[in-house]
């Protein structure tokens, strides 16, 4: 996360990143009902932005959340109440708060998020935000909750909000909140977001109705050999996401979709990312991306899609103030 603090040490602007998942596989269902996943997931320069202003109380604590699009327009699709991560992460740390006896500053807090990455997609954003908001509410009460805890309260929250703690990409097991980081260099992609979207559960339901899938496959191979080979044409010929099975079957165009983005000029692979919808395109530069999301404005029909944008993966070295949403 990228955060900026306001001199008054009581406004806070932070951009939130979307994710990929690059590597996905289940490996088992889990006696809570979840399932055990292996997962890499890398960090892209797709971002929400979120402002957060905090006005001390006399003991009362409340937050209130805006929901708007990147321009500053109303998002009446977005909702602001506890079904939102953003507000069940402000309840989640209030109790941990409590729990841990950790003293801190009683505040209304006012949240904004200017809304950017797309949802119903595969790339986290909810859970990204949630993250954010979890550190800001930490940094403003000097709480000093560890990365440890912050995980840990991240995974009430959703099984891959953890993931965000990290400034790399990161290899995520059990429901996703086992993570570790994982040194994948600067790669670029270009992203698509189809009009059609999916709920994770919805997802979920669908592979538990197949009685048999395709042979699994391994993530240590993987990072086995993007550990000594790490570009990204080694990492076209790693990429899965089992989550496809489900989505194919569900949605008739996804064959099409896959197959014409991987036949785009300098495409290196292609992949959906999460429970999707969205899908990412790995090429070798900047410059390949941007021919392959020019062929898919001007070959696609517009109406099948919502967005279309050029991001790099993000690694400790490119962390900074993203210059694309200021």
């Amino acid at each position: 996360m990228y955060m900026e603090v306001a001199p008054d040490g009581a406004s806070y602007s932070v951009w939130a990143p979307a994710k990929v998942n690059l590597f996905f596989e289940i490996v088992g269902k889990r006696h809570d009902g979840y399932h055990d996943v292996e997962t890499l997931v890398a960090p892209i320069s797709l971002y929400d932005r979120l402002e957060f202003s905090f006005a001390p109380t006399d003991g009362e604590d409340d937050i209130t959340l805006e929901c708007l699009d990147e321009g500053g327009n109303p998002r009446i699709d977005l909702p602001n109440d506890s079904s939102n991560l953003i507000i069940k992460a402000y309840y989640v740390y209030l109790d941990a708060c409590k729990r841990e006896k950790r003293g801190r500053r009683s505040s209304r807090v006012r949240a904004k998020i200017f809304k950017k990455i797309p949802t119903k997609a595969g790339l986290g954003g909810g859970s990204s935000d949630a993250m954010a908001t979890l550190l800001v509410l930490n940094a403003y009460d000097k709480a000093n909750f560890s990365k440890e805890e912050l995980a840990r309260m991240a995974g009430e929250i959703g099984s891959d909000a953890p993931l965000f703690l990290e400034e790399s990409a990161t290899i995520g097991r059990g429901r996703g909140e086992i993570v570790e980081p994982f040194p994948l260099s600067e790669i670029w992609m270009t992203l698509v977001k189809p009009t059609i979207g999916f709920s994770t559960p919805e997802v979920y339901r669908k592979y538990a109705e197949s009685p048999s899938h395709s042979v699994r496959h391994s993530l240590s191979e993987a990072l086995g050999s993007l550990r000594e080979i790490n570009t990204a044409e080694n990492l076209s010929h790693w990429i899965w996401n089992r989550l496809e099975e489900p989505v194919a079957a569900l949605w008739d165009k996804f064959s099409d979709w896959k197959s014409f983005l991987s036949q785009t000029s300098g495409a290196l692979g292609a992949q959906m990312s999460g429970s999707g919808s969205s899908f990412f395109v790995l090429t070798r530069d900047e410059e390949s991306a941007r021919k392959v999301a020019q062929e898919v404005l001007l070959l696609s029909n517009s109406s099948e899609f919502d967005a279309v944008y050029v991001v790099k993966t993000l690694t400790p070295d490119n962390y900074a103030r993203p210059s694309n949403f200021i």
